[in-house]
């Protein structure tokens, strides 16, 4: 079953219409690849969680690695999209390889992402580029957002305690 865990942060936003921001973070397990194939997943349930939850900003942690990820992150917001056709239109951006997986992040008006993702620890193994390094098994990764006068950072990791 999978697991949504909404961090809810109200986020102030001078002179504006709509006065917060909702964001939430979910790892999706192996999203478009691995042990939990592609037919398993009940995308439109995924969705329905995700638009029910009216959120603006989703970062989704172990987007596949392979094109798999990329489709079903395509598929997830189109059908995120036909769900709730009278919102805002969702929209993602997918990152490089880290570790053995990317993120992704899902947005909608106000959000708009504003540069490249920054990787925020370059200790990555050297005899093997798929894995982190000594301080993260996955590097995290931040990425810069805007909604109306309001800049902010994400920053999603996954972490693998021992």
């Amino acid at each position: 079953m999978f697991r949504l865990v909404p961090l809810l942060l109200l986020l102030a936003l001078p002179a504006q219409a709509q006065e917060f921001i909702r964001l939430a973070s979910f790892n999706i397990a192996e999203f478009g690849e691995g042990n939990h194939p592609t037919e398993d997943r009940d995308l439109d349930l995924i969705a329905e969680m995700l638009t029910d939850g009216d959120f603006d900003l989703i970062a989704i942690r172990e987007v596949g690695t392979v094109t798999g990820g990329a489709t079903q992150i395509t598929a997830l917001v189109t059908l995120m999209n036909n769900l709730h056709a009278s919102n805002p239109e969702y929209f993602f951006a997918i990152t490089p390889l880290t570790g053995d997986e990317r993120y992704a992040f899902i947005f909608r008006d106000p959000v708009i992402i504003e540069d490249d993702f920054l990787w925020l620890d370059d200790d990555r193994e050297p005899s093997n580029p798929r894995a982190g390094g000594e301080t993260f098994y996955r590097i995290p990764v931040a990425a810069s957002f805007t909604a109306g006068n309001f800049d902010f950072v994400v920053v999603s990791t996954h972490l693998c305690l021992s």
